[in-house]
């Protein structure tokens, strides 16, 4: 069937419309005038008065973007398809008995890793099954080659997924370079810190060669 259509505003009846986007302010404000005297209550109103002095600057940032290369993300999403085919081959061929295998399948991985008696450190709360997420097997990443592959074809596929594929998406066919749009939030985060999302352009790893091609 195909992706799933986005609804645009315009497919809401207007007076629907119009009281949906008044419902978003109106109710920023009835939780301002509760939790303000909170705040200052708490000694926490200079944290707030900060935060919103910052608000123009970060709108300043999500309304500029960060500018994007069509032929430097095509050649990057590229590369990250042809060395997660040559990881699952190299997976098959060494360690599944030529069988094909997907590093994104949990169950596959859990089979792969009782083949090699290895175990991982957590298991699943509704499931009970040993978990193969990273947390849980990262530390046998160095220990077992077969994981490290693992830990390599993931990684990848988190780079092509998270930042190729959907910074690609937003640069018009026959645009060589275009400004990046994501999402600033300032309050999800409990350190203060900014985080972003559409797509998450402050959640490149910057220390991995990956992040450092992002």
């Amino acid at each position: 069937l195909g992706p799933f259509p986005d609804a645009p505003l315009d497919d809401i009846p207007l007076e629907r419309a119009i009281r949906y986007s008044g419902r978003d302010p109106d109710a920023t404000l009835r939780v301002y005038h509760r939790v303000a005297p909170m705040l200052v209550a708490a000694g926490l109103d200079d944290r707030f008065n900060l935060i919103m002095t910052n608000l123009p600057s970060i709108e300043e940032m999500q309304s500029t973007g960060l500018l994007g290369s069509r032929p430097k993300f095509e050649e990057l999403n590229a590369r990250m398809q042809t060395e997660m085919e040559r990881i699952c081959s190299e997976l098959s061929s060494k360690f599944n008995d030529g069988r094909p295998i997907n590093p994104n399948s949990g169950d596959q991985v859990a089979a792969l890793m009782t083949r090699r008696g290895l175990q991982g450190l957590k298991r699943s709360k509704i499931t009970k099954k040993v978990s193969t997420a990273k947390k849980s097997i990262e530390h046998l990443r160095f220990e077992d080659p077969a994981i490290g592959l693992v830990e390599d074809w993931r990684e990848r596929g988190k780079t092509r997924d998270s930042f190729g594929e959907p910074i690609l998406e937003r640069i018009p066919v026959g645009r060589d370079t275009y400004p990046i749009c994501a999402n600033i939030r300032v309050t999800r985060v409990s350190s203060t810190r900014l985080s972003a999302s559409d797509p998450t352009l402050l959640a490149i790893p910057v220390r991995h060669e990956l992040g450092v091609m992002v």
